[in-house]
């Protein structure tokens, strides 16, 4: 009775959802994904499912993962905020004040929360108010007077982060606006106590001295010493509050740019290439470093020159115009040095990131360099390439030296000029001597922002220049710029057709694919075949989604794969990549990356399906235990480490038991070990899921269903394996089976 209860209180989106889930099945997947600990242990937990399913959320259970807290961590108030904030729903609690006048009206996908309890607000039936506990619903409950409402509701105007997002920084800054107007009246009120101590060291040049007003010097002299106390302090204070809003804009600004950056289509992000994405990580970590440290100080005390200036023209009269003056000439310097410090800036940058190349692919390639004889001729390109990287930083090291060093004679010039000024005028009587030394004071508060100013040049335009950097990268579009606009995967058969699929890598090379198209039934094994370089691996990377053809489509049981969300989609496919690469984490947290509700036990049932019952001894360990914990390394080529990666790689590959399987090139010189379990492996698939194998190996093509031939990126041949009692005796020299 209360199951109908609750499906007649959200009658109204039934038609939405028999086009894409019911919800019992939205909240079952979402609750999967939590993981029956983290259900267990939070109450908020467990009315998540039935608050997003309440809140017509309809994105993929997946798109969660990132802004849910590590696995152990529980789930709190903060943790569901958070989360709300990411997918596009802004929460504020209710206050107390206006209960009254809300309960008759409260929104539908309210929580309630007191203590350990949380309750989800359905609506009104029959007069009758419903909550749901997250386990089931509830009749007529009550929140008491110390529960807490949270209210929840869509985000006006809000992007997700795979969309584009201008003014992405400016947007940023926006919320911290209370903090910045902080730190300028900080700002303001240290400079002008820093003006005070002036005017406290020409009052008593000018009055106490002459009079010989000894009180009055001491009452002067007390408030002075509070000025400098009061100063002191309110320099610390915002030099912590620099440091907050330094870190908490690194972690917003590197938190956003790396899932934006997770989230755009491999064709982009292997354009860049990773010495380019790692530098852009970097520039933008200098820019928090910078805003933190002392750049960022002078740069907020910069405006506040203005001030100093005023002061020292109703002291000294044209004495203002030295400063002036020396401001100009800082500008000036600034100008003419800044493009030769940015030219040795770039070209040490360039060398050095040709330096790292060179470096990484040395490391990645070390069995065959010391394989080979010929090995010192890479050593002497490295010996050069390491000296032009040297001479390029000495260059950018006396280049900033000469900036320092114009900076420091500009600083000095500019007080030896006020001096001079300043002492005509006292000798004309044109200001007192109390006046000049005030002025002389005060003008070390001009010159050291200006110098400051001008040293930090190069780093300001390296700043402005990694804005425009983030700037484009957050207008990029992503891969799931609607999150809720995609059908789900899962209910579909995995029936593939290929429909005149074409990709090309580069404008100057030929097509990878050209005009492929076949189809694929469900159950049946696949291998795809070819000389290298055919195109067997694109071909794969665009069956997965990894790849999005530039023409033609990959089509599932009647859908183009480009309706499914493409984390939902390279889910719902098991794909194991001919170059394995692992992550330096423990296998169960590896793992974990990509099926984040995989408990412990149904990873080791899955490792003694791929790697046999004592599965652990093939990682090297002693234990089931043991092999979880074990740290993969992704830079050990040996043998164990080969092996240890493919076994590893099926498994994740299989974990989630994928209708479809993508395997390219598995084993290709074959291992004794583990070519009889790989093969026990797809004979228990064999029916069950459409698996496509590119290989060359011959025993691996006999055991095929169907054959794809491909060469030079286009199709040759399809067609099922010919038995081998139909090969003829004529080609029984052949290696490999014949096709029909």
């Amino acid at each position: 009775m209360q199951a109908e209860n609750i499906s007649s209180i959200l009658s109204d989106r039934a038609n939405k959802l028999q086009v894409f889930w019911s919800e019992r099945a939205r909240m079952q997947r979402i609750a999967t994904l939590l993981g029956e600990a983290r259900l267990g242990a939070s109450a908020i937990a467990r009315c998540l499912p039935a608050l997003l399913v309440t809140l017509d959320w309809f994105g993929a259970p997946r798109n969660l993962v990132p802004s849910l807290p590590a696995q152990g961590a529980g789930f709190t108030v903060e943790d569901l905020r958070t989360l709300l904030a990411d997918i596009g729903f802004r929460s504020d609690y209710l206050p107390r004040g206006k209960r009254d006048n809300l309960m008759e009206s409260l929104p539908v996908g309210t929580l309630a929360i007191t203590g350990e309890q949380c309750m989800l607000y359905l609506g009104r039936l029959d007069n009758k108010d419903w909550w749901h506990d997250g386990v089931s619903p509830v009749e007529g409950w009550q929140p008491s007077n110390d529960t807490e409402l949270l209210m929840i509701q869509r985000k006006a105007g809000f992007l997700p982060i795979d969309a584009p997002q201008p003014d992405w920084f400016a947007r940023l800054m926006a919320k911290a606006q209370s903090e910045l107007l902080g730190i300028g009246l900080i700002s303001l009120v240290t400079n002008l106590l820093a003006l005070s101590v002036s005017l406290f060291t020409m009052t008593v040049y000018n009055s106490v001295i002459p009079s010989g007003a000894t009180g009055t010097l001491t009452t002067l002299g007390l408030g002075a010493i509070v000025a400098i106390i009061c100063g002191w302090g309110l320099r610390l204070g915002r030099a912590t509050l620099l440091a907050r809003m330094g870190a908490w804009a690194g972690t917003s600004i590197g938190t956003a740019a790396f899932r934006k950056t997770l989230g755009l289509p491999l064709e982009y992000s292997s354009r860049l290439g990773l010495n380019n994405n790692l530098n852009r990580m970097r520039s933008l970590e200098g820019v928090r470093q910078y805003l933190s440290g002392a750049g960022g100080v002078a740069l907020v005390d910069y405006p506040f020159v203005l001030v100093f200036i005023v002061v020292i023209a109703l002291l000294g009269g044209w004495i203002v115009f030295v400063p002036i003056i020396g401001l100009l000439l800082f500008w000036l310097a600034a100008w003419l040095v800044q493009p030769y410090v940015q030219r040795k800036s770039v070209h040490a940058s360039r060398v050095g990131n040709r330096l790292l190349e060179e470096y990484s692919s040395g490391i990645q390639r070390l069995r065959s360099l010391q394989g080979i004889s010929g090995n010192h001729h890479w050593l002497r390109r490295m010996r050069d390439m390491s000296s032009q990287a040297a001479k390029a930083n000495r260059d950018l090291a006396l280049a900033q030296a000469l900036v320092q060093s114009i900076g420091q004679a500009l600083g000095m010039f500019t007080v030896l000029g006020t001096m001079a000024a300043g002492i005509a005028l006292v000798l004309s009587q044109g200001m007192t001597a109390g006046g000049l030394i005030a002025t002389m004071m005060l003008v070390w508060h001009v010159t050291t922002p200006a110098q400051q100013f001008f040293s930090l040049s190069l780093r300001i335009s390296q700043i402005k220049e990694s804005r425009l950097q983030l700037e484009r990268l957050m207008q990029s579009a992503g891969e799931a710029q609607h999150p809720q606009m995609y059908s789900p995967v899962e209910p579909l058969s995995p029936r593939i057709a290929v429909d005149h699929l074409y990709y090309r890598y580069t404008a100057e090379q030929e097509p990878a694919l050209n005009g492929i198209s076949f189809e694929l039934q469900p159950g049946q094994r696949v291998v795809v075949v070819g000389p290298n370089g055919a195109g067997k691996s694109t071909l794969l990377q665009c069956l997965s989604g990894v790849r999005m053809p530039q023409s033609g489509r990959v089509v599932l049981d009647g859908r183009d794969i480009r309706q499914f969300d493409p984390a939902d989609y390279r889910v719902w496919v098991g794909f194991h990549a001919q170059t394995l690469q692992n992550l330096p984490l423990p296998v169960r947290d590896f793992l974990r990356l990509s099926h984040p509700s995989a408990s412990d036990e149904r990873i080791i049932a899955c490792f003694a399906r791929v790697a046999g019952e004592t599965w652990w001894s093939l990682l090297g360990c002693t234990s089931e235990e043991a092999a979880l914990s074990l740290q993969l390394d992704p830079w050990r080529e040996d043998p164990d480490a080969l092996r240890i990666r493919h076994v590893v790689g099926m498994v994740e590959a299989v974990l989630d038991d994928p209708p479809l399987l993508l395997l390219d090139d598995p084993l290709r010189d074959g291992d004794p070990v583990l070519d009889g379990m790989f093969k026990r492996l797809l004979d228990s698939l064999r029916g069950i899921s459409t698996v496509v194998i590119a290989t060359h190996r011959a025993d691996l093509i006999e055991t095929a269903d169907l054959i794809v031939i491909l060469d030079q990126g286009k199709l040759i041949h399809v067609g099922p394996v010919a038995p081998q009692s139909q090969i003829p005796a004529a080609q029984d020299s052949l290696k490999g089976p014949v096709h029909a």
